[in-house]
Order: structure tokens, then sequence, then C-alpha cells
């Protein structure tokens, strides 16, 4: 029988993990903007990103993101044990 995740800890490590790679991409966007407009331009093909671009990201954007994102990653990290461990019984 497989072991059934602790709910809480998969829900904050998932929000943690996401929270690091947004303030990583929130410095990499800072030091070298131009080339992250570029990676994300492919990333969501055949949206022109260059007209929704702007200069510069202010913190209080970042900060605010940071929390959207922590939230977002509490939640999926919940439904993914949730679901894990729901379907971890039926095996």
């Amino acid at each position: 029988m497989a072991e059934k995740l602790r709910v809480r800890a998969v829900a904050f490590g998932f929000a943690s993990a996401l929270s690091i790679l947004y303030l990583l991409w929130s410095l990499l966007l800072y030091l070298i903007p131009q080339a992250m407009i570029n990676i994300l331009k492919d990333i969501v093909q055949g949206i022109d990103l260059t007209k929704i671009a702007r200069p510069s990201v202010p913190i209080g954007s970042v900060l605010t993101g940071l929390v959207e994102i922590f939230i977002l990653g509490l939640i999926m990290g919940w439904l993914y044990a949730i679901i894990y461990n729901s379907l971890s019984k039926s095996s």
C-alpha cells in the first residue's frame, strides 16, 4: 500500500517552491528584462508581449505577486496531496 502524503507539508512545500521560482524570475526580469521577455514570449506563443511589457516592475507588484503565488501554491499542493491520497487508497 502506498504511503499517504502529509497534506499540509505538501501544500507548504509546493507553495515555497513556487515562491522561490517566482522570486528568481522577478530578479532575472530586473537584471535582464529583454531576455526574460523573450523567454516568456516563447512560452506564450502568439501573444505580443512587447506591447504590454512594463519598463520596470514596482516592488509592490512583486510582493503582491509573491503573496498570490504562495496562496496558489498552497491550493495546488493541497489539491495534489488530497488527490494522490484518494487515488492511492483505491490501488
